[in-house]
């Protein structure tokens, strides 16, 4: 008794509580066991997608690595050849000049990233046309002395595709001792 009253319950009633009770723990347990059984696999399957990612970030890097070392190794080519070579994107800006290049036009600073338009050399390529043919000019380099220079250069297009804007080559090379032969012949 409890303050007088008396706290049975019925037997039916007590089965009742004690059965969704138990319902309730049972499927509390139930949905536990998905809840960490899911968790394992989502946690399985991102340890394996990491996994396949630094499988592919290794193979990226090692790829990385060669494109670097190959454009490396043409990069020394190109300035270990005695052409001078310029080449410039699709909107004229200079995006390589070789040693050879350096040494011919007697250039005192690297002109790589500017444009060509904002530079002496315009002056001297004439890149406008869309011809590849070979151009001599008479050139007076800028030093001290009074001597002048002839060179023979080409521009050569590439990425060609219809009526699009093309990246260019300029190769040319220093003929003055050739024109100088010729003049004395």
């Amino acid at each position: 008794k409890w303050f007088g009253y008396d706290i049975t319950y019925p037997r039916w009633y007590v089965r009742k509580v004690f059965t969704f009770t138990l319902i309730a723990i049972i499927v509390s347990i139930v949905l536990l066991l998905i809840f960490f059984t899911w968790n394992d696999i989502l946690h399985q399957e991102v340890e394996k997608k990491t996994r396949e990612l630094e499988v592919f970030n290794k193979s990226l890097i090692l790829k990385n690595s060669q494109i670097q070392e190959e454009k490396d190794f043409r990069e020394q080519i190109l300035n270990n050849i005695f052409n001078g070579i310029i080449t410039l994107d699709e909107k004229n800006k200079i995006i390589f000049i070789n040693k050879a290049a350096k040494e011919i036009l007697k250039l005192d600073r690297d002109l790589c990233g500017e444009y060509l338009s904002n530079t002496y050399l315009h002056h001297i390529f004439n890149i406008e046309n869309d011809l590849t043919e070979i151009i001599e000019r008479k050139l007076k380099i800028k030093d001290n002395s009074t001597n002048e220079s002839y060179i023979r250069y080409r521009v050569k297009f590439i990425n060609e595709e219809e009526d699009n804007v093309k990246e260019k080559i300029i190769s040319f090379r220093d003929i003055t001792e050739e024109k100088v032969m010729e003049e004395n012949i």
